[in-house]
């Protein structure tokens, strides 16, 4: 449970600073930068840990970071430059639990019993309550029909590769378990990072000839002159490490022990932390409404707990 409640927090921070990121250099740049500098902190960790995984493994983690960090981090990042942080943040992580409680069950035979599922929908339902406080009309009046309709496009399709993500990761643990294998969960998210890193710079190369066609500019990685707030640098390097370094490790230290669906469904808490901060950042206000829904969701993490 406490892997999953730090993953959570994780979470939050970087949808925040992903937000930030994609605000400054675009989604497919603050995607790859990411990626980047979270795969040069995770080469340095792994140099100490030293321990080579098995190759099958290797090949499902780097199949996972390929979905996950690849596909399903450019979706994510297209959403939260269409709907914002806490938005994009709450349908992602709550459709997320939703198809990978479904995805364990018929792919892997990991289902959860009736107390779980009904747990995990008190969380969910006590998410959505929380994450919809304060939502007005005006609030959105800037955003377009079609901002509304391909940012929800995003969110549904990086919700599933989010999902068959983090399945493929559980499957590994599971494997690991039945051959009596060791997995040090910070030499797979990097393995997991690798994979996401290939799919990242295919995306970067291509906007790179389409921007040099148009003979467009890139922002720069540094902005002279500007404040820290308006520098890329320091908004990816925090999404680096609270997404692919802390938060996704974390994530698997949860998946090797507990249902996927479990899993996510304590991750989808994370609005509940974004929304304030973003409130700093962007402007959105809590009202009530924000506080039942948090003791909601509360309620449904402390009946996993007890049941």
């Amino acid at each position: 449970m406490f892997p999953a409640v730090l993953t959570s927090l994780c979470f939050a921070l970087t949808a925040v600073s992903a937000k930030q990121s994609t605000a400054l250099v675009g989604p497919i740049r603050a995607n790859f930068y990411r990626l980047l500098i979270a795969i040069l902190i995770l080469g340095v960790l792994t140099s100490f840990t030293r321990q080579s995984l098995d190759a099958s493994l290797n090949f499902l983690f780097f199949i996972a970071g390929a979905v996950g960090f690849g596909l399903g981090g450019f979706c994510v990042m297209q959403s939260l430059k269409r709907l914002g942080a806490p938005l994009t943040l709450l349908v992602v992580e709550s459709l997320t639990a939703i198809f990978a409680g479904g995805l364990a069950w018929i792919v892997l035979k990991d289902g959860m019993s009736l107390s779980q599922i009904l747990s995990c929908g008190i969380i969910l339902a006590g998410v959505i309550v929380a994450g919809t406080s304060g939502w007005r009309k005006k609030d959105f009046q800037h955003l377009e029909r079609k901002d509304y309709l391909e940012g929800f496009a995003f969110t549904a399709v990086a919700s599933v590769f989010q999902a068959v993500s983090l399945v493929i990761s559980r499957h590994a643990f599971l494997l690991a378990k039945q051959g009596a294998l060791e997995v040090s969960k910070i030499d797979a998210a990097f393995v997991r990072l690798i994979g996401g890193l290939g799919i990242a710079m295919a995306l970067l190369a291509y906007q790179y000839l389409k921007m040099r066609k148009e003979k467009d500019k890139w922002v720069p990685f540094v902005n002279r002159g500007e404040s820290l707030r308006h520098q890329p640098y320091i908004w990816a390097s925090a999404n680096a490490l609270f997404g692919p370094v802390l938060g996704v490790t974390c994530w698997l230290w949860a998946v090797s022990v507990m249902n996927p669906g479990i899993v996510q469904s304590i991750a989808a808490t994370s609005p509940l932390i974004s929304i304030p901060v973003a409130r700093l950042l962007e402007s959105h206000r809590i009202g009530s409404q924000f506080y039942m829904g948090a003791v909601v969701a509360i309620l449904g993490i402390t009946a996993l707990v007890l049941w």
